[in-house]
């Protein structure tokens, strides 16, 4: 079972890497167009609505596979009088400090087979079971 997971690192490692190559991001960003408006731009910076945390949750489908934590967006629903607060307060606050806490970010890696017994990583369609509160 170790040597399974070493192999599946090292090969998403290599596959996600950009490997010794250096991006300098002000030269990419000088070589883009500005997509967004600077009223789009404002709107992006504003603080997160209620609301709108609400909306998004409501969105979302109520049975998808959930992550490590076990919640389902219907949790979050049947429950939302009782965690509103603290996930509203939560989800400020990753838009305030820009980083997610963690455990909050950890997630699952499957591999779904593309075809009857695959014999190599790139005959599976990897998906990421993340947590509700990070979708």
């Amino acid at each position: 079972m170790e040597e399974i997971k070493k192999t599946t690192h090292i090969y998403y490692k290599n596959l996600l890497s950009v490997g010794d190559q250096r991006v300098d991001i002000e030269d990419f960003l000088w070589q883009t167009s500005n997509k967004i408006s600077k009223q789009q731009n404002k709107d992006l910076e504003k603080e997160v609505a209620k609301e709108e945390i609400r909306e998004a949750i409501w969105s979302m489908h109520p049975e998808k596979a959930s992550g490590p934590d076990g919640f389902t967006i219907a949790f979050y629903k049947n429950h939302w009088v009782t965690i509103k607060k603290d996930l509203v307060r939560m989800i400020k606050n990753v838009f305030k400090k820009n980083e997610v806490e963690e455990n909050t970010k950890a997630s699952f890696l499957a591999l779904i087979p593309k075809e009857s017994n695959p014999i190599s990583f790139d005959r599976y369609k990897p998906i990421s079971l993340c947590n509700s509160s990070t979708k």
